[in-house]
């Protein structure tokens, strides 16, 4: 009786110690940058360090859509201008890394949450 339990307790345990390390490594790295943007001008709210895919989410409780765009580190850009509406994700899959990500918006502040 005793041996079936020290097999059951070890088996839990290490069952424990394999979903910590599935979810330690699958998690994606959030980001929330609160920005004031402004139509005039571009404004740089992140730089992808690391990842090739990435997410953008326009917070649901922002004044209005933001428009973002992604520029490489030579300041080219690599991926035109595109539309964020509110409460939306944009997916942005297989670019290069050390991307520079920047938006305009309507006047206001925005909270922008960025996915990696």
């Amino acid at each position: 009786m005793q041996k079936k339990y020290l097999i059951t307790t070890v088996a839990t345990f290490g069952v424990c110690i394999l979903c910590f390390m599935v979810y330690l490594f699958h998690t994606p790295k959030v980001t929330m940058q609160d920005s004031d943007l402004n139509t005039s001008e571009w404004t740089n709210i992140y730089q992808t360090a690391n990842s090739n895919d990435f997410s953008i989410i326009n917070d649901a409780n922002n004044d209005d859509m933001i428009v973002c765009r992604i520029l490489d580190k030579q300041q080219n850009i690599i991926q035109e201008p595109f539309a964020v509406e509110l409460g939306e994700k944009k997916e942005l899959l297989s670019l290069q890394s050390d991307c520079i990500i920047q938006a305009q918006a309507i006047q206001g502040n925005y909270r922008i949450r960025i996915l990696e």
